[in-house]
């Protein structure tokens, strides 16, 4: 992983994209080496600057997100790219992703969200805005796929206790520290992203691993990926 992490932004208003550039700015790891709110500008930038990660407004002016992810897939650009945009409608999502976004960020989300979107990418994780994650998971919860992941596994005191325990338990902090978690994050990396102490963090993460009846962090990082809190390239 290159350090700095070079960030292209595509965002058509001057005072979005400003502060956008600002609270990226501001955090240690991420330097953002050009910017623009024309859509037919963001491939040529892409090959000129060749970034690490892309924030792709879906609703550029002159090329919209979607050709833009086309033309980037079929040139073979290694720069991940987060899509943005205020549309929560299923069939954006899932047209954003089909053509290579990497993940699908809500405008609405706080600066501690778009670290771990940042982070989870880069690490070559699909990442979801935690409103739109909430959705996938109520959705697989009806019709059971989570169940069905689980009974795919040897049976396991871990296993049972996931039948057992919803993630409707968790607070939004708890459900942000078990996805650094899973992702691979220690308790000093967690605590920086999202401005709270080390041991804040142990705390939080003996909270949720007792509310959710996990004894191990593998039972964690499959927790994770079974209830939609990181999802992973196929």
């Amino acid at each position: 992983m290159r350090t700095p992490i070079h960030i292209l932004l595509a965002e058509d208003y001057p005072i979005v994209r400003q502060g956008m550039r600002s609270l990226l700015s501001a955090i240690p790891g991420y330097v953002v080496v050009g910017e623009t709110g024309d859509g037919a500008e963001v491939v040529e930038l892409v090959r000129k600057l060749d970034p690490d990660l892309v924030l792709l407004d879906m609703s550029l002016p002159n090329c919209c997100g979607q050709e833009i992810l086309g033309e980037l897939s079929a040139g073979k650009a290694r720069s991940k790219v987060l899509a943005m945009s205020t549309q929560k409608e299923e069939e954006l999502v899932l047209t954003a992703l089909r053509c290579g976004a990497a993940g699908y960020l809500l405008k609405s989300i706080s600066r501690e969200e778009i670290q771990v979107a940042i982070h989870a990418v880069i690490r070559g994780y699909r990442y979801l805005s935690t409103e739109l994650a909430d959705r996938a998971i109520r959705h697989y919860e009806k019709r059971g796929v989570s169940a069905v992941v689980r009974a795919a596994e040897p049976p396991s005191p871990t296993a049972a206790a996931l039948n057992k325990k919803s993630i409707s338990e968790l607070t939004n902090r708890q459900r942000e520290v078990l996805r650094l978690l899973a992702l691979g994050h220690g308790n000093a990396q967690i605590g920086n992203i999202l401005n709270i102490s080390p041991r804040t963090v142990e705390i939080h993460r003996a909270n949720v691993m007792h509310k959710l009846g996990l004894t191990s962090s593998s039972a964690l990082v499959r927790y994770a990926l079974t209830h939609g809190l990181i999802l992973i390239d196929d």
